[in-house]
């Protein structure tokens, strides 16, 4: 997976045992982050990198500054998180979403680990949030997709999509 920071001056590019950072402007490594690295996002400036990665049972999310390199935090996800570790970053970095077998959503902040909303769902194919990180769109086994208020889970759209929904964008 490859993941641009907000203003497009790096790149991070995601593997199984690292995550790369790549300097557009000058087409320099920037840093390399040792860990496997399923989801990633830079935080707003991007000087630091948030990355999820799921080891052996449980989601983790560590952040990254790209300065120093060091390890500013790791925060312990759900246990219970999908096997296809399903999980959503804000465009600024701030908030992830993930998925528990049971369907549940639950958005996180990034900085703190800290749990911030769970949400009742259908155990959902795939999530996305809105630029402006207040809507969280969900795509569900059932076909349908909903657009939710991230901020109280109520749902403000539900859309059928039909047979194969394999992505979705908030509105």
């Amino acid at each position: 997976a490859l993941v641009f920071s907000p203003d497009s001056s790096k790149l991070a590019i995601l593997g199984n045992a690292q995550a790369y950072v790549l300097n557009m402007r000058s087409g320099q490594m920037a840093g390399q982050f040792p860990g496997r690295a399923e989801a990633a996002a830079f935080a707003a400036g991007g000087t630091s990198l948030r990355v999820f990665s799921r080891e052996k049972t449980t989601g983790t999310l560590i952040n990254w500054d790209l300065a120093s390199g060091r390890r500013l935090g790791t925060f312990a996800g759900s246990s219970a998180l999908p096997s296809h570790a399903l999980v959503a970053f804000s465009t600024d970095g701030m908030k992830m979403a993930d998925v528990s077998d049971s369907g549940s959503i639950t958005i996180r902040d990034t900085k703190t680990g800290a749990d911030i909303k769970s949400l009742p769902a259908s155990v959902s194919l795939r999530l996305e949030f809105s630029l402006d990180g207040s809507k969280l769109a969900a795509v569900g086994q059932d076909a349908k997709a909903r657009v939710l208020d991230a901020a109280s889970g109520r749902v403000l759209q539900t859309l059928s999509c039909g047979g194969d929904a394999s992505s979705a964008l908030a509105a």
